[in-house]
């Protein structure tokens, strides 16, 4: 039976990825480097003085383990630092900067997503390349992209030219002026572009310009879902595969999020879930070993993050997957949760301002909440069948970790969220192996493909009349309006002192049950 210092010896990347993120969030609300190190270095002084306190006090020789943790509690102090210093870097940054300056500039984008306003369309491009002055500069970033007036006919996938835009760059202000700014930068996305209608030009149709990786392959098979489904089945289909809620309309996007059912349309770990255990069965009737098939699924997660833009969510689950898979070779239990704090460390060191976006908070969160909650929903349901039970217990965990986060940010929360995804998730495994299926079949054999997407297409139309029909039912959702950022702390508080009560109880207990045995005396 491992001991508390055993785990805590195991957990050590825990504390460290608490104290990059103190870095980043003491940078964005102003703290200079100076001021934090002064503070962790008293907050360190105080620990040290308790500690010799205690030991003179009562006898105790903490000897080498005191070493250890003042040796570690520096450790920390770094994190805390390189969390700042990450986050001066990538916030300041405007790739723009020098371009603007020049006599005639124009760029070449591709669209990624659209929305429509009232009074303009909203576009997020990727530009490979600026024309300054007739010159083609390799730029490779991407823009928003916003053009007065609505109904200019492009869509994802577009390849267009924008001349002479107004460029505005995104706040660098700490914080900056809006958390959109926030999530903006940490997508990469430095600047703001506005222009006139009589500004943009229309180089090509379903360019998918996507850096070189089989784009003729990505049109092909966006081509074949909406000529093989029916319409909004593509648009769901499109979206639950390739992770981008663009595809969907304004009115079925806000259906899924007031049902908190939103998930299935963003890549995330239930989709890299499905796909590993999908091709788990599949390499296992072909007859490959599991030490093969471990790194063949380890590189299909890699193409299928690669050619849908490395979502947070999918970033975050497949370097999980890649963590278990070197505890598989060194022989090790897999640690979930300290795996997850050596995913957040790396993710964070990549792309420090994703911290601040709801994607990162949601998916860490939730993630969290399950691998510290499920376990404990699993054994109070006991009474439940065991398939409904484990159903039930990932979404409360999930739920109750991320139940602050939803009213924050968006302002309303799901009622009947648990009922939805009773009814929506036993249909998502099928969906995914059916919907990669048809689309693999269609771009080699379209009649079969075809085939494949009759099923498909019936499994979309049950999600979307559910969805629907959920989102009617009177006090389906809750609208919360303001909800202040210390009252998702104070819940947080409360919540993990809960946790923590019970894991005390359940460890008090443990020892006495120990201490109580024959072989114990």
């Amino acid at each position: 039976m491992k001991n508390r210092d055993g785990l805590e010896v195991k957990r050590l990347f825990i504390p460290l990825f608490f104290a990059l993120m103190a870095g980043m969030i003491g940078n964005h609300y102003g703290l200079e480097k100076h001021e934090m190190i002064i503070g962790a270095m008293a907050i360190t002084c105080f620990v040290v003085v308790v500690v010799i306190t205690v030991a003179t006090f009562t006898g105790v020789d903490f000897g080498r383990k005191l070493i250890s943790k003042s040796f570690f509690l520096l450790i920390a102090l770094s994190f805390l630092l390189i969390g700042h210093q990450l986050y001066s870097h990538h916030v300041e940054k405007d790739p723009l900067a020098f371009f603007t300056e020049q006599d005639s500039i124009a760029l070449e984008a591709y669209v990624e997503r659209v929305r429509e306003r009232d009074f303009a369309t909203d576009y997020e491009v990727f530009s490979p390349l600026l024309i300054i002055n007739g010159e083609e500069v390799s730029f490779r970033e991407r823009q928003t992209l916003r053009i007065y007036g609505i109904d200019h006919g492009y869509n994802s996938g577009d390849r267009i030219q924008i001349h002479s835009p107004v460029v505005e760059a995104v706040s660098s202000a700490r914080p900056p002026d809006s958390s959109y700014d926030l999530y903006l930068k940490s997508r990469g996305i430095h600047n703001r572009l506005q222009a006139s209608p009589s500004q943009v030009e229309l180089l090509s149709k379903d360019g998918f310009y996507h850096q070189g990786f089989f784009p003729e392959n990505r049109r092909r098979a966006l081509n074949f879902m909406d000529h093989s489904l029916q319409e909004p089945q593509n648009q769901l289909m499109k979206s639950v595969l390739l992770g981008n809620q663009g595809f969907l309309e304004e009115d079925l996007r806000e259906a899924f999020a007031q049902t908190g059912t939103a998930h299935i349309i963003a890549v995330s770990g239930l989709h890299v879930g499905i796909l590993v255990i999908v091709f788990t069965l599949f390499f296992r009737a072909l007859g490959i070993g599991k030490q093969l098939y471990l790194w063949m699924i380890l590189g299909i997660l890699f193409l299928y993050g690669y050619l849908i833009a490395f979502p947070i969510s999918m970033v975050r689950a497949g370097m999980m997957y890649g963590l278990y898979i070197l505890a598989f070779y060194q022989h090790r239990p897999y640690d979930g949760l300290h795996a997850l704090a050596v995913v957040g460390i790396i993710s964070l060191f990549v792309n420090p301002l994703a911290l601040f976006t709801v994607s990162f908070q949601l998916s860490f969160t939730a993630t969290a909440s399950i691998l510290l909650l499920y376990s404990k929903f699993d054994k109070g349901l006991s009474f439940l069948p065991k398939l409904l039970r484990s159903l039930v217990a990932v979404t409360l965990a999930a739920q109750l970790g991320t139940l602050p986060l939803m009213a924050y940010y968006f302002g309303q929360i799901s009622i009947i969220s648990i009922g939805a995804n009773l009814l929506l998730m036993p249909t998502m495994g099928m969906l995914l192996s059916l919907g990669i299926t048809g689309v693999f079949l269609g771009l080699i054999i379209e009649p079969l493909g075809m085939a494949v997407n009759v099923f498909t297409n019936g499994l979309l139309t049950y999600q979307i009349a559910l969805v629907r029909f959920l989102q009617k039912i009177p006090g389906a959702f809750m609208e919360i309006g303001t909800f202040h950022f210390g009252w998702v702390i104070g819940y947080y508080i409360i919540i993990v002192s809960i946790y923590l009560y019970i894991e005390k109880r359940g460890f008090d207990y443990d020892m006495e049950r120990i201490q109580k045995t024959p072989a114990a005396g």
